[in-house]
Parts: C-alpha cells; structure tokens; sequence
C-alpha cells in the first residue's frame, strides 16, 4: 500500500479501500453469530480477522502523507496532532456506542457501525479526489517504479527508527490487556476499570495537540525522546505499584504518552524522507515497527502469565523493559533531510 500510494498518488482512492475492509470485517463479525457456532464461527472469524487488520494498516501512512502534501513543514505538527486528537475523540466514543448498541440492541446491529464506516469512506472518497496535492515526483521518476516492496537504500535509512518504533509498540502494546490486569491485580471491580481503561484512553485526545506542539516546537527527535522515555517510566511505575491513587494516575499519565505517536513516530518519517517516499516509509516505521510490536506485547504477556500463576505482572514489567531502547537508540536516528526541521 504504502509503495502504491508514492507511485499512483491516489490517496483518496487508497483510503476509501482501507476503510472498506474495516467497515466489511466489522459487519461480517457482527453477522457471523447469526448463522455459525463453534470451529465454523472461527473459520469465518479468520479471514475477516486479516481482512479488519489489512484495512487498519492503510490510514496512519496515508493520513500522515496528505497531512503534509498539504501543510507547510513548519506547520505540520499541529496538524497531525490535531488530526490525530480528532481519531482519539473516535476511539473514546466507539466502546460507549457499542455498550449501548449492545444493551438495548442484539449483537448483528452492531453491523450498523460498520455501515457508518463504509459510508464514511466514500464521503472520503468524494472529498479528496478533486483535491490537489503536491507532486510528490523530485528528480526520481517514482511513476516508473514497478517494485511493491519499498527501495533498500529508504529501509536502511529509517531502520533505526523503525527499531525504535517496534520497541515503543511492545511497551505502549499492553494497553487491551490493562481492564484485566485491573481486575486481577489491583482488584478494581469491571466498571471502575472500564471507566479507568476510558480515561486513559481519552488522555491522547490531550496528548495527541500537545505533542503535535512539541513537534513544532522542538523537533521529531526530541518530542519522541520525550514521550518514549516518559511512557516507559510510567509503565514501571503502573506495574509495581498496588495503590489505587498511584494506579489511577500512572494509568492516565500512560495514555498520555502512549496515545501520540501518530504526530511523532510520522513526524519523524516526515524528516527523514522526501514526499514521493513518505507513505512508504511511514509503512515500514509504523506497520512493521510500531504494529508489529502492539501485537508481539499481548503475545509476551500471556507467555510470561504461563509461567507465574496466570499474572500479567512480569509480562507488563518485561514489556517496560523492552521499551527502553526506544530511548537508548534515539541518538542512533539520523538528522533530518530537511534542513528546516529541529529533528
């Protein structure tokens, strides 16, 4: 997608594919339980499993490419971090819609978000594709490129920070499995920590503006040292200790620094890369560094919880501990090539 997008620069119609497959998995797992129990439930389950997480992958590389065909470098943090408070805004409201959908309403129409999505992305569709952008075209003739895989020389120059990237999605990755280490750690009954797991998620609407301004203000560099570093001591801090009062708030301090790496993690691909290779390079940091590490934490997690009692405590602690080369190898990421930018 990402490779696709630098040398069609279709946007709009990239985006309105990946919402597609989101909007279809969502309904297909709403509707499945109407017809399927059991070992053919989760055959089905499957495909539209991939088919929910190939469509999840599509935004942030895109999103962030048209954020800067658009607006000024000087400008661009703000604008991711606004666009991406807008998504956690989202992310917020979904689990209190579906709740409600599912008190008063059986489980296929919860299908009816899926259909709002689907329509979402032709409006999409109709609203970028008169839109002009930037030529994303320099000296290199990318129009000519027939490779679907990225060039080597661009993932030799941003494996640092896909390096960090991954490291950050292993610690910032245990955030599905924070209501359960509520219940069975702290001891929170299923509301409290629903409401807690809420707030902590709504803390990037905050932390998303706020270090989009960092970006701006100090560079990509500096804002992720920043953020990766203060993620990883909260994490220590949320795991070790049984106060509530600590609990509560190392757990909204954490969504804080978890929650912005839309505008940093891209806003540092945005400095290392020209536009005509942005979505290219904003997939390889944020799909096979970032994704891949938010999958490989719940895998830890329950692989450590095998091996003492079931407790999602050292894998948590582990998870911290894997962050920290997303601060140690800052220094290791190369400067900006562009010479307006603080990275």
């Amino acid at each position: 997608m990402g490779t696709r997008s630098d040398v069609s620069g279709n946007y709009a119609g990239l985006l309105t594919l990946g919402l597609g497959m989101l909007a279809v998995g969502t309904v297909g797992y709403a509707v499945s339980v109407q017809f399927a129990t059991g070992f053919w439930l989760t055959l089905i389950l499957l495909p539209l499993t991939v088919l929910i997480g190939v469509g999840s992958a599509f935004y942030h590389p895109l999103g962030a490419t048209v954020l800067r065909a658009k607006w000024k470098t000087e400008t661009l943090g703000n604008a991711m971090g606004m666009n991406g408070s807008v998504g956690s805004i989202g992310r917020v409201a979904l689990p209190f819609v579906t709740t409600v959908m599912l008190g008063f309403l059986a489980l296929p129409f919860v299908g009816i978000i899926g259909a709002i999505c689907l329509a979402g992305a032709f409006v999409v569709l109709f609203m970028l594709r008169g839109v002009k952008f930037r030529d994303a075209r320099t000296q290199v003739d990318v129009r000519g490129r027939t490779s679907l895989l990225p060039e080597r020389e661009l993932a030799t120059r941003l494996f640092p920070l896909t390096v960090v990237s991954f490291s950050r999605g292993l610690f910032t990755g245990v955030f599905p499995l924070i209501p359960l280490y509520l219940q069975q750690v702290d001891n929170f009954d299923k509301f409290t920590a629903g409401i807690l797991f809420s707030l902590s998620l709504g803390a990037g609407i905050i932390s998303q503006l706020l270090f989009g301004y960092l970006q701006t203000r100090l560079g990509a560099r500096k804002a992720l040292t920043i953020s990766n570093l203060g993620g990883v001591i909260v994490l220590f801090v949320f795991a070790l200790n049984s106060a509530s009062s600590v609990v509560m708030a190392s757990l909204l301090v954490f969504g804080l620094f978890s929650y912005s790496a839309f505008p940093l993690l891209l806003g540092a691909v945005q400095d290392l890369t020209d536009l005509y290779e942005m979505t290219s390079g904003s997939a390889i940091v944020w799909g096979i560094g970032n994704s891949s590490g938010s999958a490989a934490a719940p895998l830890l997690v329950g692989a450590l919880a095998v091996f003492y009692s079931g407790s999602p405590v050292p894998g948590f602690l582990a998870s911290a501990a894997l962050g920290i080369p997303s601060v140690a190898l800052m220094p290791f990421i190369r400067q900006s090539r562009n010479p307006r930018s603080k990275l």
